[in-house]
């Protein structure tokens, strides 16, 4: 059986190699992750890209869905005053 410091025999040519508790405990724990700068700014730059784009689509639609609604009332303010026009002529 072997021990920390080396095994029961007493042999000390073949001791335990030294191992980071908190690394093994938590392994999904990372103090020092490297950041590839280059990288990193790719990703800021794709990221605000697609946000912009983002951006524009939904004024667009806005801006499509309101011309769309002022059409519409217009056009139902159209036949009203057609309507209301037809009935004081047949008066």
């Amino acid at each position: 059986m072997a021990s920390p410091t080396g095994l029961i025999s007493g042999s000390s040519e073949e001791t335990f190699p030294a191992v980071d508790v908190h690394g093994e405990l938590n392994p999904t724990r990372v103090d020092d992750f490297p950041i590839d700068a280059v990288s990193f700014h790719v990703s800021t730059v794709k990221d605000a890209k697609e946000e912009e784009e983002a951006q524009k689509k939904d004024s667009g639609s806005n801006l499509m869905s309101t011309f769309m609604i002022s059409g519409v009332a217009v056009a139902l303010i159209g036949v009203a005053a057609f309507v209301v026009s037809r009935k004081l002529r047949e008066q």
